[in-house]
């Protein structure tokens, strides 16, 4: 790896503590249009290895729903999945609004960003997935981007608006295509421009990203503001416009890395692995949140159908019955008067 690509991450990764709120829009996406009138909202919150990811989307009418809250800390890793995991997609493009709830308790992870790192924003040569981000590899991303497999590296001078830029350009001998980085040294060796082209795929990608500078108490931080990003293979296109809505440093508050601070229901159920060490999303123990904690025993839990919605279901069933019931006494009378 050469060392300006090494610079770049150590830059990120020297961040301790940041939040930020995230905007993602999808202009075009010819492989699924109904992602097209989607938007994603990320809320990103990171501690010294604690990582917490929210993500709501508006999409369909439907807005600000929550869709994924996903909490890594060295003590446990929790997923909590409010709607269904194949919520959209082009068989089912409305969502589906019901209690299917899930909430799934395990042991810390082994590689402790699985959960999306806000650090990495702009970093990654790709765009934010959020199907799946519950299954991020970070190795995987790791050998993507610092590509280890990579072959006959050249970095160069280029000048883009002005500005002397390093490119970073080496051929992927897993794929026979050519990945191109430019980096700015004058603002913390971040990434402002990537370009990847696999010609035997016809794929192509390329990514702008454009750079804003943030206080901290360590100093000036530079960080992507807004990143563009376009993935063409053949005539599959799918693009993102990333926005990062606001960002801070240094926030001094542990509540969103706590089971608190999901602000999940009383009552709420959970499948537990902390003592089975397993990495299920179903079985384990049973527990409830009581507020507080999760225990055993509550004396009220939320089922996978609503009280509401069970009510509404028997109160619609109830009007059907009495409508057929009068349609077949008014039949009855015509007949009696005939």
């Amino acid at each position: 790896m050469p060392e300006l690509l090494k610079k770049m991450y150590d830059y990120r990764m020297a961040i301790e503590n940041m939040r930020a709120e995230v905007t993602v829009t999808r202009p075009t996406n010819t492989r699924q249009p109904i992602v097209e009138k989607m938007t994603q909202k990320f809320s990103f919150a990171y501690d010294k290895g604690r990582v917490r990811c929210d993500i709501t989307y508006s999409t369909l009418g439907v807005s600000n729903v929550r869709l994924y809250q996903n909490l890594s800390t060295p003590e446990f890793y929790v997923v909590r999945q409010p709607f269904p995991r194949n919520l959209i997609n082009n068989d089912h493009p409305v969502p589906v609004v019901n209690d299917g709830n899930s909430l799934s308790v395990r042991p810390p992870l082994e590689k402790p960003f699985e959960t999306l790192d806000p650090r990495r924003i702009g970093t990654d040569f790709c765009g934010i997935d959020t199907i799946e981000i519950t299954r991020f590899n970070y190795d995987k991303l790791l050998d993507s981007f610092y590509n280890p497999q990579g072959e006959n590296y050249s970095v160069s001078i280029d000048v883009v608006d002005g500005e002397k830029l390093y490119k970073v350009s080496y051929q992927v001998s897993t794929t026979g295509g050519t990945n191109s980085y430019w980096i700015d040294p004058q603002k913390g060796y971040n990434l402002v421009r990537a370009h990847a082209e696999t010609e035997r795929l016809g794929k192509t990608i390329n990514y702008m990203v454009t750079l804003g500078k943030f206080s901290a108490r360590a100093g000036d931080i530079w960080f992507p503001q807004r990143i563009s990003y376009k993935y063409r293979v053949k005539e599959t296109i799918s693009e993102e416009e990333i926005v990062i809505d606001s960002i801070a440093f240094d926030v001094e508050d542990d509540t969103p890395f706590t089971l608190a601070g999901l602000e999940i229901p009383v009552g709420y159920r959970a499948a537990y692995h902390i003592n089975d060490g397993s990495d299920a999303r179903v079985g384990g123990e049973v527990k409830y949140w009581d507020g507080k904690e999760l225990v055993d025993k509550i004396t009220y839990a939320v089922e996978p159908v609503s009280i509401t919605s069970r009510r509404t279901f028997w109160i619609i069933n109830a009007i059907g019955f009495a409508l057929i019931a009068l349609w077949m006494l008014i039949k009855l009378l015509q007949r009696r008067r005939n």
